[in-house]
């Protein structure tokens, strides 16, 4: 018999016998996804998703595998026992033709009842509580955003002046607000290890990228360039850095969206789609500030190479066009031009080292001044090219 015709059968005939049916009342407390489970037609006593949870098998939520109790299983035994019993007390009147008897099957049905609220009951208090604690890091981060605004000074979260070092402010208020900012980078760490299945879902995800990347912003802001060395580096700094901090702020805006909706939150955390996005964002942005912010040496090379990209860019009036089509043989151009610029100033070749660590590795410190004749053939070769370089650009000026 097919379970899920059988319980609608059943429920036809519990209201046509007039079964003594158990209160359900309890169901007033669900929430409205599930209270639509019993609001169809023909499905206010038994509904057939519940029958599938009668062996209460584990569920994983979130990468993690979550036991349903030892109680609710052995309610679930019951009512299975009870549903095969009734099952076969029909069938036995069905195969020999019998009419069944009533008062027996009026007690069958109201035993089969009262074992099915036990299950049901039971098995949806723990499921809410699975559900509960599978959104409290988002609650919680809920939480600490509404917490942290409320210590700022208006709604707009302004990272490079509360997060950065080197502002003036009162060290109480700074330092308050700072804890709070650290405990949700952290737990936002502890988010995108379990709901970011877009990214690598790493959780060390530290604060310090933060307060390194409004220091840079700062800075980049707080004076103006002398030169035009000066002035590549200023971008650079303002652009990494107002990326780690933007994709941060984008975080943040997710979290204090959802104040009043927190409950329609998928407890499969990874089923949210602007959580997963938000996620995803930080960790690609926190992940260029670990690597470039943190480093005097690798922030100095990416302005370095922006300010040679530049200058091609004179030279080669074709390569504008493919940095802004994101042109496939850009990515042939690119590598080169971050060779070139290692190469021209080796002690400013941070980028390399970051990309390439591998070949570093046994590189042994060479003394000071010296150089051998391989690396000064090399050398001389390159201010060869560079003068070439330089006659071209005078031939398209």
């Amino acid at each position: 018999v097919e379970p899920q015709r059988f319980l609608a059968q059943l429920e036809i005939v519990a209201t046509l016998l007039r079964v003594d049916l158990t209160d359900r009342s309890y169901r007033n407390d669900f929430t409205p996804n599930y209270r639509v489970l019993f609001d169809r037609p023909g499905r206010r006593l038994y509904i057939y998703e519940l029958f599938n949870c009668f062996d209460c098998e584990p569920i994983f939520v979130n990468g993690k595998l979550i036991r349903i109790s030892q109680d609710a299983r052995q309610k679930g035994k019951l009512l299975k026992r009870c549903y095969h019993e009734l099952l076969e007390t029909v069938d036995a009147y069905f195969l020999v033709g019998a009419i069944p008897d009533l008062e027996k099957m009026r007690a069958l049905m109201a035993r089969f009842d009262r074992t099915w609220v036990d299950f049901e009951k039971l098995y949806f208090e723990e499921l809410f509580q699975i559900e509960a604690e599978a959104r409290a890091p988002v609650v919680r981060a809920m939480q600490l955003e509404h917490k942290l605004r409320s210590l700022e000074d208006n709604d707009t979260p302004k990272l490079e002046v509360l997060v950065s070092s080197l502002r003036d402010r009162s060290p109480t208020r700074y330092n308050e607000r700072f804890e709070v900012l650290k405990q949700l980078v952290q737990l936002t760490a502890g988010l995108n290890n379990s709901a970011n299945v877009v990214g690598r879902g790493r959780d060390d995800l530290n604060v310090e990228v933060l307060v390194a990347a409004a220091d840079r912003w700062a800075l980049a802001m707080s004076r103006e360039p002398s030169n035009q060395i000066e002035t590549y580096h200023r971008e650079v700094q303002r652009v990494l850095s107002s990326r780690v901090l933007q994709h941060f702020a984008d975080l943040r805006k997710y979290f204090g969206s959802i104040s009043d909706i927190w409950k329609e939150v998928d407890p499969q955390l990874c089923n949210n789609r602007k959580l997963v996005d938000a996620l995803s964002a930080w960790e690609v942005a926190w992940e260029l500030g670990n690597r470039s912010l943190l480093k005097q040496d690798v922030l100095q090379s990416f302005s370095n190479c922006a300010a040679m990209t530049l200058d091609a860019q004179r030279l080669a009036p074709e390569l504008p066009r493919l940095i802004d089509t994101r042109d496939a043989e850009l990515f042939l151009i690119l590598p080169r031009l971050v060779t070139l610029c290692a190469l021209r100033a080796p002690s400013q070749s941070g980028i390399i080292r970051e990309l390439l660590p591998h070949q570093f590795a046994g590189e042994a410190e060479a003394d000071k001044g010296e150089e051998g004749e391989e690396a000064a053939a090399f050398r001389s070769r390159l201010q060869e090219l560079k003068r070439d370089f330089e006659e071209a650009g005078k031939g398209f000026s």
